[in-house]
């Protein structure tokens, strides 16, 4: 029994001790792992280094004799092979690390942490699903609240419209009702009045009528004393007197006759007094009711206008909340929606570097297979080998980042394809398809865009060379592709996108010559007028296709050296200055989609009168135009050289630090390589 417990702790301390020395190989194969990648980072970055201290213009111009310059290359060559044999043997431990199975353990630990992640995936899934559905509930929310506040608000100006139309209407009401009463006095009392002036009328003309009786019943009298006192012969004193009585007769008629008219004129400036005095009376009582109107209506209006004024604050105030609140769930929606570009653009990410690795395994097996199948053959079967067709096998690469595409490598592509390989034969057959007709169309407008490309940029190879700072005999030597990249360099163009937008602006400079220019002659049309353009901003789609057919026909009707002139002639040293400028301000102004005046525009004459006046503002616009892009080509110039300077000194300083890197690395590959 003693036995039997003793071997069971012996054998319990042999599984602890077993376990302790797995845990104790798995940390020691993990810390080797990272000591060999750490290792294998070094000996790249050290081979980048001296590759490209090997190739850097830098090291050209620091040596200065033949005899150190060969001194220099050997001793990089002697460390690039003893850079290359280090790194041999820490591929072959590395190998010798991997080969290592992996522990159960890790394995499972590994299964974990992918469960967990694609837990995690579908949980911010599922978040971002439920801040969409929130989202769109607080713009229906939103949009319901605005509605109803828009229908209140009519209600509200409908009732105060209603209310202020029926004060108007009784308002109306009231004044008529007043005028006619104001007007059926008037009426009665000026019958009143014609009726006391009818009386004194009539009672004067009986006063007169009694009065002119009685003077005619005294004249008879009278007359008949004369007669009988000229019968019975009156002296002369009789007549001198009966002279008199007329003469008193005729004043007392006229004395008479003023008193009426002077009775007639008081009565009628008594009765326009009374009439005043009426007036008077009536436009007061008027008056009076009008003010107490008002004074009833003022508190009334008062309230009313402050109910509009304080219904105006608030629909203010929720204005202003409805605007602040549209604006944080406008920034909320931005943050959701860089959130989710970060995450996609990661999940493209992931998903890109998935599909590579995926190519890279099949690769690596297809090639292993064919290894297996060319040593059966050969070896087993005795037969010759007969190398398979792997071209089918590149097109499941997966295409690369335009963002991570070198600039350079774009430029090699495009100068790669010869003018030769570029000329299509055109077959004068008609085509009976129209399919087909339109694809050679597009693949003509292909060609003659590369071709405008290549132009371009071996114009800009031969006329950018004043951006460098450095002797260019040994980069002309070279060719057009280092001196493209020390101009891509001075200019910032790093990657693909850099170039397709500097050949754009090309392109955009070759339609404005087009637009200035439309009755440029043709090689293969005849002198035929060609088409005007119509829109020089809009530089892609149909104005592009216009200008590939223009520029293509030249190229097609000449050989080789016509081809090199029509490229000096199509990109002059001005053309490329332009392109220069007008990229470099796009890249510092990104905001603003057109060029400044005088960078890269179409010079169109502003005093289109005709004349001489017109043709000297037009010469003098000219003139202004090119002064002004010289001066903006002598900014940028100087701009650069002095950036050019500036970075030189980074460069030489960079230079050092990376030498003495290099020289650390090279003492620790030692020590590495004796520990090995």
């Amino acid at each position: 029994m003693q036995e039997d417990v003793g071997t069971t702790h012996r054998e319990e301390a042999g599984v602890v001790r077993a376990r302790e020395a797995g845990h104790a190989l798995t940390s020691a194969l993990h810390q080797h792992e990272q000591s060999l990648h750490t290792l294998l980072k070094h000996g790249c970055t050290m081979v980048g280094n001296v590759e490209v201290a090997a190739v850097s213009g830098e090291v050209v111009a620091v040596v200065e004799s033949e005899a150190r310059r060969e001194a220099w290359r050997e001793a990089l060559q002697k460390d690039a092979q003893g850079t290359q044999e280090a790194l041999d043997k820490i591929h072959q431990y590395w190998e010798e690390a991997v080969s290592h199975t992996i522990p159960e353990d890790l394995h499972s630990s590994l299964c974990q942490l992918r469960e967990w992640s694609e837990e995690l995936r579908e949980e911010k899934l599922s978040v971002v699903e439920g801040l969409r559905a929130e989202l769109c509930t607080l713009d229906l929310n939103y949009g319901t609240q605005l509605l109803q506040q828009a229908r209140q608000r009519a209600e509200l100006l409908r009732r105060t419209t209603e209310h202020v139309t029926e004060l108007h209407q009784a308002y109306r009401v009231s004044l008529t009702k007043v005028q006619d009463v104001v007007d059926e006095e008037r009426g009665a009392l000026v019958k009143y009045y014609e009726e006391v002036w009818e009386e004194a009328v009539a009672s004067l003309n009986q006063q007169l009528h009694t009065l002119l009786h009685q003077r005619l019943h005294n004249r008879t009298s009278h007359i008949d004393q004369i007669i009988e006192l000229k019968l019975h012969g009156a002296a002369e004193h009789t007549a001198v007197k009966d002279q008199l009585d007329s003469d008193i007769e005729k004043v007392v008629v006229e004395v008479m006759r003023m008193k009426a008219a002077q009775q007639v004129e008081e009565s009628q400036l008594r009765y326009s007094h009374q009439v005043l005095q009426q007036q008077l009376k009536e436009t007061t009582a008027m008056v009076s009711e009008a003010r107490r109107t008002l004074n009833a209506l003022t508190p009334t209006l008062n309230s009313y206008r402050r109910k509009a004024e304080a219904a105006e604050e608030n629909q203010a105030a929720r204005e202003q909340a409805r605007v602040r609140e549209a604006a944080r769930l406008k920034e909320v929606r931005e943050q959701y929606r860089q959130r989710l570009s970060q995450t996609s653009s990661w999940y493209m990410q992931q998903a890109r570097r998935l599909a590579l690795m995926h190519y890279n395994t099949l690769h690596s097996l297809i090639m292993q297979v064919v290894e297996v199948e060319r040593a059966i053959r050969q070896g087993v079967l005795a037969q010759e080998w007969v190398e398979p067709d792997l071209h089918c096998l590149a097109d499941l690469r997966p295409p690369p980042d335009p963002r991570h595409t070198p600039a350079l490598t774009v430029a090699t592509r495009i100068l790669q394809s010869s003018l030769g390989s570029l000329v299509m034969t055109k077959e004068k057959s008609d085509f009976d398809d129209g399919e087909e007709r339109e694809s050679s169309e597009r693949e003509e407008v292909q060609v003659r865009g590369t071709r405008v490309d290549v132009e371009f940029l071996s114009r800009l190879a031969e006329e950018a060379v004043f951006l460098l700072n450095t002797d260019t005999g040994h980069v002309t030597e070279s060719g057009p592709l280092l001196l493209l990249e020390h101009i891509f360099w001075e200019l910032g163009v790093h990657t693909e996108a850099d170039v397709l937008q500097l050949l754009h602006h090309a392109r955009r400079q070759v339609t404005q010559q087009q637009s200035i220019s439309p009755t440029r002659s043709l090689g293969g049309r005849g002198g035929e007028e060609t088409d005007d353009a119509e829109d020089n901003e809009e530089v892609d789609g149909e104005a592009d296709v216009a200008t590939y057919k223009e520029v293509g026909g030249e190229v097609e009707a000449n050989g080789s050296e016509d081809r090199r002139h029509e490229s000096a002639a199509r990109f002059t040293t001005e053309d490329v200055l332009n392109v220069i400028i007008t990229f470099c301000s796009a890249r510092t102004c990104p905001s603003n989609g057109h060029t400044k005046a005088g960078e890269g525009e179409s010079n169109e004459p502003i005093y289109t009168q005709e004349g001489e006046e017109a043709l000297r503002w037009t010469s003098f616009l000219d003139q202004f135009c090119k002064r002004t892009r010289a001066w903006v080509a002598i900014k940028e110039a100087m701009t650069q050289y002095r950036d050019v300077l500036s970075g030189r000194i980074e460069e030489t300083q960079k230079v050092e630090r990376l030498r003495r890197e290099n020289a650390e690395l090279r003492f620790l590959l030692k020590d590495v390589a004796g520990t090995l």
